[in-house]
């Protein structure tokens, strides 16, 4: 999971549904695929995922998505 260091051009992402379950199976997938852990996850209501949507200044309430977060660039 990601923790509460700065987030850097280099850092992968991905912030997610804690209570969907599509959501957390597709963490799942990524994290079975992920053998370097290349990849940080935080669900949106955790600490750190509504840090994360703060310091980049999204909606904190909505849960409905996921979001990829490489370096700038936001996906969702």
């Amino acid at each position: 999971m990601y923790n509460k260091t700065e987030i850097n051009n280099n850092a992968q992402i991905i912030l997610f549904d804690g209570v969907c379950n599509l959501c957390n199976g597709l963490v799942r997938f990524i994290i079975k695929r992920d053998p370097e852990a290349k990849f940080r996850f935080a669900s949106l209501q955790s600490e750190s995922g509504q840090s994360i949507l703060y310091k980049l200044g999204l909606d904190q309430s909505n849960f409905d998505s996921v979001i990829y977060i490489k370096g700038d660039n936001l996906f969702y």
